[in-house]
């Protein structure tokens, strides 16, 4: 079960097939340029695969001038 901890502190759980993290995102209608992801505490890109026991942390970038 893939666990996957939102900006604001919710967590979700989700089951099933592996799945890529801009598909992930896409069903948590999260926006991909919005935000960075850790995968099990390393740094990666939308193109990675979720599986297993994989723990995932979506953390929303801010913009600043």
């Amino acid at each position: 079960m893939v666990r996957i901890h939102l900006p604001g502190g919710k967590e979700v759980e989700r089951g099933g097939q592996p799945v890529r993290l801009e598909e992930l995102l896409e069903e948590l209608q999260i926006n991909p340029v919005e935000v960075v992801i850790a995968k099990n505490g390393e740094l990666v890109t939308e193109t990675e695969w979720a599986v297993g026991e994989d723990l995932i942390r979506i953390y929303r970038t801010s913009h600043g001038g």
